[in-house]
């Protein structure tokens, strides 16, 4: 019999307030991650997640009720939940407020012939990301220590996705993290959330994917900054016993209330 595949579900950018009505841009996130938890609750039978990633900018306001919120919301997940910190994040509070919740602290995972990593690119006072020696050694150190395929979390998108006024925003030190990865050749695929929007760009032979936000969209290929009317979405990934890998995006319905104001300038 064929071995089972590794599913596993990714849901990101959710900009939670400490206010529920608060929206970000005419979007009350609040609502929109609600209405996408409702909907990836619908498809957890079909996939039976072994696993579901929360890839940072968890809140907006770096409350701890904006935590609070998200935990919740998702409680009712059975799956061991994971989580990194995004741009918009305090860490030290998110541990502090996950510290006795289901959300497990663990950044890597065996599953099956898989390892999943998942990396810390927050970069206080910040907007754009990068890792850490410690982070670096950590996932040379991990790769190096089992060759079972990888797959790579991460906040900050890596590669350049043509959207001028987003890119300076990317992982500054790119060039050191594919320095690693060229080391490997059994990582898979690199995953990120940040840029809200759906992209797969290969390099390698690896598929770098960033996954919509729950709340606003970025319009891809801007050169300035620009929302797209692309309703919030999430995003499994499937991955197979041979080290093969595809994933399934969804979006919610078309929705008025989760169109942003389209004639917003950034925020």
């Amino acid at each position: 019999m064929p071995k089972q595949t590794i599913n596993i579900l990714q849901i990101t950018d959710m900009h939670l307030f400490a206010d529920i009505k608060r929206d970000l841009l005419g979007v009350v996130t609040y609502d929109s991650f609600r209405a996408v938890v409702k909907h990836a609750t619908k498809t957890l039978t079909k996939y039976s997640p072994q696993l579901i990633v929360l890839s940072g900018d968890l809140s907006q306001d770096d409350s701890e009720d904006a935590y609070s919120h998200l935990l919740n919301t998702i409680s009712h997940f059975p799956q061991p939940i994971a989580w990194m910190p995004g741009n918009h994040d305090k860490p030290k509070l998110m541990e502090q407020v996950f510290a006795h919740s289901r959300l497990t602290h663990d950044k890597h995972f065996i599953l099956g012939n898989w390892q999943i990593i998942l990396l810390d690119t927050h970069w206080p006072n910040h907007v754009s990301g990068q890792l850490s020696a410690k982070q670096l050694h950590f996932l040379d150190n991990t790769l190096s220590n089992s060759k079972q395929h990888a797959l790579i979390f991460l906040h900050h998108h890596v590669l350049p996705l043509h959207t001028d006024w987003l890119d300076p925003l990317n992982l500054q030190n790119n060039q050191a993290f594919l320095a690693i990865l060229d080391k490997h050749s059994w990582v898979r695929g690199v995953v990120c959330g940040h840029v809200h929007q759906d992209s797969s760009i290969e390099r390698k032979g690896i598929p770098f994917i960033s996954t919509p936000s729950t709340c606003i969209q970025f319009k891809p290929l801007s050169r300035d900054f620009a929302l797209d009317s692309q309703m919030p979405g999430y995003r499994y990934l499937h991955l197979e016993a041979d080290g093969s890998l595809h994933t399934t995006l969804y979006r919610l319905e078309a929705d008025k209330q989760f169109l942003p104001d389209m004639q917003s300038q950034g925020y």
